[in-house]
């Protein structure tokens, strides 16, 4: 029998909740409180503590960091344990609209195939050609070149897999090659914005986003260099890195260290003659066990230019700040996190028929066919948690497709969500995680969704069979 699920919404005070029932038929509730509480059923392997021959249970029982409250009338109940959650920004996005100059090539100059030489504004598919750089502390964790090139490939194959539900146009994501940084000034535009210490795991995100748009800018000029170059070789450039992505907050002499990713909003395929930078540029935090695979679809959705969901413009739907979806500015792991928002799908319409957005019409240079990989075929959920905090996964069932909870000895000796499972993660014999649903690993389509409008409850969606592996021109230069 297939389980239910129902759905709870407060918007009054930002709660949201679904309910669902065990084998046992007790209700489980999972959801969020505001900003800053989650709720979560206590895992069956501790609920044993409470039930064991129902016998009375003391206050003194319980470790003080439980703030446990327990009623006798509640003593045949599923326990459920509230929790404040770290607050996890997804970047400080740049509102830079405007003074874009798109540096045409010549036919003669590009490796990348012409549909034509007219210009459309109704393209049926666009490909976004993605150069990949990976900094030296992501190059150290994932050890040499092969395992680099098996973690990027899979990596951005369910990076693309978010985009897949587009279908006017098409959307459809593309490696143009992978740039790895065997030592720390391989990327000089974050090892100079390195701080508290200068070497230590901080970035001043801010000044190496400015950084890296000049570097590629002044790449883009120099003739002598003909390394890569804006169009001709690739649409953006994005950088994955395990160094902390900090702001210093206005006003203020501290850091907001909560960042994950930081682009340029509507930054693909353009160049700032006026202020020297090529913006097509973002960050993107990772660890090497696949935690930035939804911000890194975030910051990719900047840079087609998405703002953050709650954004007010005249002409444009207003969905709400707190819907969950990528384009929500702070990360919440629940199934909407899979999904884009009818506001999303409005910003990307515009700019994917704009003239700043022709370059991502170029089909991709047709190269040898790379081996695809999800993520979860290459690292399970246990080698997930520790590749992110050093642990194991405590959650192996469906659960872990929307949030994959970790051990954190640090909280208590608490299991906390930190990410939704890598796609291709197993949930269960036979199935594994694909778009935060757990299904058979023989399944042939898999149920891809928008958001409901905000004035609708039900979400829309498209049944779309996703062949979940992406188009990789691949090539690798070694800094």
């Amino acid at each position: 029998m297939k389980e239910r699920m129902y759905f709870y919404q407060d918007p009054y005070n930002l709660a949201a909740f679904t309910s669902t029932h065990d084998e046992h038929g007790e209700i489980l509730f999972d959801g969020t409180i505001g900003d800053d509480f989650v709720v979560r059923p206590l895992p069956a392997r501790l609920r044993k503590v409470f039930s064991k021959a129902k016998r009375s249970i003391h206050e003194e029982d319980f470790p003080q960091f439980n703030r446990t409250v327990y009623h006798p009338n509640l003593k045949d109940t599923y326990h459920h344990v509230i929790y404040k959650k770290k607050e996890v920004s997804f970047d400080g996005i740049r509102e830079k609209i405007g003074s874009y100059v798109l540096k045409n090539k010549t036919e003669s100059e590009s490796s990348r195939t012409k549909r034509s030489t007219k210009k459309t504004y109704n393209p049926k598919i666009v490909y976004p050609q993605i150069l990949v750089i990976v900094d030296y502390n992501e190059y150290l964790s994932l050890h040499n070149f092969a395992e680099v090139k098996r973690y990027i490939i899979s990596f951005w194959n369910a990076v693309d897999l978010r985009y897949r539900v587009f279908v006017n146009p098409e959307v459809r994501l593309n490696i143009a090659g992978i740039i790895v940084a065997t030592d720390p000034d391989g990327t000089p535009y974050t090892q100079n914005h390195r701080t508290r210490p200068v070497d230590g795991p901080i970035i001043d995100a801010d000044k190496a986003l400015d950084n890296m748009a000049e570097y590629f800018f002044e790449e883009l000029m120099n003739k002598d260099l003909d390394r890569f170059a804006i169009d001709r070789d690739y649409d953006m450039v994005m950088l994955m890195t395990q160094l902390n992505l900090c702001n210093l907050e206005p006003n203020d002499h501290d850091f907001d260290c909560t960042t994950l990713g930081y682009a340029v909003r509507g930054g693909a395929c353009t160049v700032n003659i006026r202020e020297t930078k090529m913006e097509a540029v973002g960050l993107v935090e990772d660890n090497g066990g696949y935690v930035g695979i939804i911000p890194a679809a975030h910051e990719v959705g900047h840079l087609l230019g998405a703002p953050h969901d709650g954004h007010e413009q005249e002409d444009k739907t207003t969905c709400p700040a707190y819907g969950g979806y990528i384009m929500t500015g702070m990360l919440m792991l629940t199934k909407n996190v899979f999904m884009w928002s009818s506001c999303s799908m409005e910003y990307f319409e515009d700019f994917f028929h704009s003239q700043r957005a022709q370059c991502l019409v170029d089909t991709p240079r047709k190269v040898r066919a790379m081996p695809r990989h999800l993520p979860g075929q290459i690292l399970s959920v246990d080698e997930q948690c520790d590749r992110i905090k050093g642990t194991y996964a405590c959650n192996k069932d469906e659960t872990a497709c929307v949030h994959l909870d970790c051990f954190i000895p640090d909280s208590g000796g608490q299991c906390l969500p930190v990410a939704p499972a890598a796609e291709g993660s197993s949930c269960g014999k036979g199935r594994h995680c694909i778009n935060g649903q757990c299904v058979s690993r023989n399944t042939s389509e898999v149920l891809l969704q928008f958001a409901p409008p905000p004035e609708e409850e039900r979400p829309y969606s498209n049944n779309i069979g996703v062949d979940v592996g992406l188009n990789i021109p691949f090539n690798i230069e070694r800094n």
